[in-house]
């Protein structure tokens, strides 16, 4: 099966550019609103008590710094050793994560 490689016509591109603008404006407009919001969490928790107001220009603070990337962690095997390869890294995470999923003590709380 042979890729073809059409070019898009230019209507398809104006669409294109259109929807990009479209989506770009509103996540600019969704921020805009949720700052405007936060910030009448402060004015209104000022007037109660300064905890409020604090945890309103905390979470301000926390969207205004850029996230650090996550150390990758090692995993263990089942034997305790450490695993050093993608496909071991994997296993023990499938493991791990079917252990929590589905042990006894999460299923009888999710079910009963």
């Amino acid at each position: 099966m042979a890729a073809t490689c059409a070019r898009r016509s230019r209507a398809v591109t104006v669409r294109l550019w259109k929807a990009r603008h479209q989506y770009k404006r509103a996540v600019a407009k969704a921020k805009n609103q949720w700052l405007i919001d936060q910030c009448k969490s402060v004015n209104q928790s000022a007037q109660h008590g300064t905890k409020d107001c604090w945890d309103a220009i905390s979470r301000i603070k926390k969207t205004m710094t850029k996230t650090k990337a996550s150390a990758e962690r090692n995993m263990k095997k089942s034997d305790g050793s450490a695993a050093s390869t993608p496909q071991e890294k994997s296993r023990s995470l499938q493991r791990s994560f079917h252990e929590a999923v589905f042990s006894d003590s999460v299923s009888r709380g999710l079910c009963g």
